[in-house]
């Protein structure tokens, strides 16, 4: 019966430890969050402006973010690139969410055109790298549904870990 105790504490302190990993992040404010994925200072305030809306949809979409970290198999709070991917309605649409990216944070961005099989244009980016955290993802995604709504017939479609 000791033994099992002890397994069972030793699990379980494992478990609130890999909890506590987690959210290190979480008292970090926005403006930190912001640094450490690549925001700009003008980009927040450019995103900040997203109705709330915008910032509904976005904490909807959150709910998938811990899912999106766990089957991407690397370790909570490492340093990763982070891919993120949206559609837009048109070729105008994918220059101003690019121009958006180019501007308002360090990401790297580029567009690509309609395909025989998908006529919408696509707009992906790359962060620089950033510590991977639920609260960092959740982050991500608040700040990619803004700018999605800010340039304007774009969507944010989601976010993968590039390097690994």
């Amino acid at each position: 019966m000791g033994a099992l105790t002890a397994g069972v504490l030793v699990f379980g302190g494992a478990a609130l430890r890999t909890a506590a990993v987690a959210d290190d992040d979480s008292t970090l404010t926005v403006a930190q969050l912001d640094d450490a994925l690549g925001v700009t200072a003008a980009g927040t305030r450019e995103l900040d402006l997203a109705p709330g809306a915008v910032l509904q949809a976005a904490l909807d979409r959150e709910a998938g973010d811990a899912a999106v970290l766990r089957a991407s198999g690397v370790a909570v709070g490492t340093d990763q690139r982070l891919g993120v991917v949206f559609t837009t309605s048109d070729r105008a649409a994918a220059e101003r969410l690019t121009a958006l990216l180019s501007d308002a944070t360090r990401f790297t961005a580029a567009m690509s055109g309609p395909t025989s099989t998908d006529p919408r244009w696509t707009v992906g980016a790359i962060t620089p790298e950033a510590p991977l955290t639920v609260p960092m993802a959740h982050q991500l995604t608040e700040r990619m549904s803004e700018a999605a709504w800010r340039a304007g017939g774009a969507t944010f479609t989601g976010w993968r870990v590039i390097s690994r």
